[in-house]
């Protein structure tokens, strides 16, 4: 049992984000634990500008799970992301979302509310 968990984990995979040799596409929820930890590597792997394509796709292969599409007030598209963890069983879950303009370009990362992209205004851009 414990040989299977450990197989599933790659102890040479690099997950810190501010190493040189850090690639973002190989990315997964599993190699972060916290909120902490999602909070200082999500602005790294989704910066802004990747368009939503790119985005999209590397949150899903991440593990995600896409919940829904809303259009907010304000103007920005923001899609909504669920992971459920390693024993989705036990209900431990945490959402992402991530609020594009209208280029379809990555303008904010959330964890719950928490707003990722520290130094990004936030969005002014055109109502839909």
């Amino acid at each position: 049992m414990i040989t299977t968990i450990l197989a599933g984990c790659n102890p040479l995979k690099i997950v810190d984000v501010n190493h040189p040799e850090f690639k973002p596409e190989s990315f997964h929820f599993s190699d972060y634990g916290t909120k902490e930890s999602y909070a200082e590597a999500l602005p790294m792997i989704f910066p802004v500008g990747m368009h939503r394509t790119d985005a999209e796709n590397r949150m899903l292969n991440a593990g995600a799970k896409k919940i829904h599409k809303e259009y907010k007030k304000d103007g920005n598209k923001r899609v909504y992301f669920m992971w459920r963890g390693m024993f989705p069983a036990l209900q431990c879950c945490q959402n992402f979302s991530i609020a594009f303009d209208e280029n379809n370009r990555v303008y904010q990362v959330f964890v719950g509310p928490v707003k990722l992209h520290k130094n990004q205004p936030d969005w002014k851009g055109k109502s839909e």
